[in-house]
């Protein structure tokens, strides 16, 4: 009954998952139970970090987090591919990673 309860609960949340550049904004969308939304200015953007759990190694994914001086100085995009992740992040703030791209 758990693992049953835990499997939906785990469907329900990738469902829910998505992440979006319209127009200015950075649009990340995640939760089951607790649905949270997050639109953040793209020129408010100062940073970002990709980082993978060891369960997202496995599964090939990682998380982008977009960083701020303001609000709760990171919104997480949850569970992208890698190359998704360097694309959204050069996207949403062109030239932000040229440096480390050589």
């Amino acid at each position: 009954m758990l693992l049953a309860l835990a499997g939906l609960l785990a469907a329900d949340r990738a469902a829910s998952l998505g992440h979006t550049l319209a127009g200015p904004w950075l649009v990340t969308r995640s939760g089951s139970l607790n649905r949270d939304r997050a639109m953040l200015e793209r020129d408010g953007i100062i940073g970002v970090t990709i980082r993978s759990s060891f369960f997202q190694r496995r599964a090939g994914l990682c998380t982008l987090t977009a960083t701020t001086a303001g609000g709760r100085e990171g919104y997480d995009v949850l569970d992208v591919d890698p190359a998704v992740a360097v694309a959204l992040a050069e996207q949403a703030v062109p030239g932000l990673l040229t440096p480390f791209r050589a």
